[in-house]
Order: structure tokens, then C-alpha cells, then sequence
């Protein structure tokens, strides 16, 4: 068997299994992000957090993208096509992106002083209707002692 013959068989591409698993990362990653930004902006609005959050995700989508480009560049190195790698690395480098720029959002809005305004109001609204499902237990309690 020549070099030729062997580098021509997909089984002895030594970075398609680098590719598939960034592919699979990258995948989950891009898919992921919708949940994980909504967490994060649900995470902005209620303490002015929510770039952690991101944070993670983005080290998670270098992950996908990383993986990809090294799969590719293992097949590249010795002549062959790997075009799951090459798909790992475009829906990679999107998921990072859009990471990214929704963390520095997030951070830009945690920094909003209308934002921060918004947010006490926020709290204290809860904090009023706790104490008043609290007086209105107790009142419940009370009454329910009374006819005992």
C-alpha cells in the first residue's frame, strides 16, 4: 500500500475524531446559547450579574472551536479534507461571538444607572409584597386560632 492509497482512506484521517468532537461541541454550544443568555439576561435584571454566566459559556465555545481547528489542521497536515471540522469552526467562532458580545451587553446594562434604578425598585417592590403575605399569614393564623 502506497502513500497515496493510504492517505485516500477516511479511516486514517487522524483529525476527524479532534473534528467531530468539536463539531459536537460547537453544536451544543450555538444551540446552547440561547438558554444560557436568556439565564444570564434573566441574571443582569435581577442583580446586575450575568456576565459569569457567559463567561463559562464563551470558554465553552473556544472549547468547540479549538478542537475543530486542530482536527482540521491534523487532516490538513497530511492531505486530507475534514469538512465537519470545518463546520465546527464556523458554528464556533459564531457561538463565541455572539458570547462575547452578549457578555459585554450584559455588563454594559448591569452598569446602566437606569438599569440599577430599575433593579432597587425591583427589590423593593418584592421585599413590600413579602411583608405583606407575611402579615396576611400571620392575620390567617390568628384567625385560625380564635375558632379553635
Amino acid at each position: 500500500m502506497n502513500e497515496t492509497t493510504m492517505n485516500s482512506n477516511p479511516a486514517n484521517n487522524p483529525g476527524k475524531g479532534l473534528g467531530v468532537g468539536g463539531f459536537v461541541i460547537a453544536l451544543v454550544s450555538i444551540v446552547g446559547y440561547f438558554v444560557v443568555a436568556g439565564i444570564a439576561a434573566l441574571q443582569a435584571v435581577a442583580t446586575g450579574g450575568g456576565t459569569g454566566t457567559m463567561i463559562m459559556w464563551s470558554v465553552i465555545c473556544a472549547l468547540g472551536l479549538l478542537l475543530s481547528f486542530m482536527g482540521y489542521r491534523k487532516s490538513s497536515a497530511v492531505g486530507m479534507k475534514n469538512g465537519i471540522a470545518i463546520a465546527g469552526i464556523v458554528i464556533g467562532a459564531v457561538a463565541l461571538i455572539l458570547s462575547v458580545w452578549t457578555m459585554i451587553g450584559l455588563k454594559a446594562a448591569a452598569e446602566d444607572p437606569e438599569m440599577q434604578k430599575a433593579r432597587q425598585e425591583l427589590k423593593d417592590a418584592m421585599n413590600d409584597g413579602l411583608n405583606k403575605m407575611e402579615k396576611d399569614i400571620d392575620n390567617m393564623q390568628d384567625t385560625l386560632n380564635d375558632t379553635h
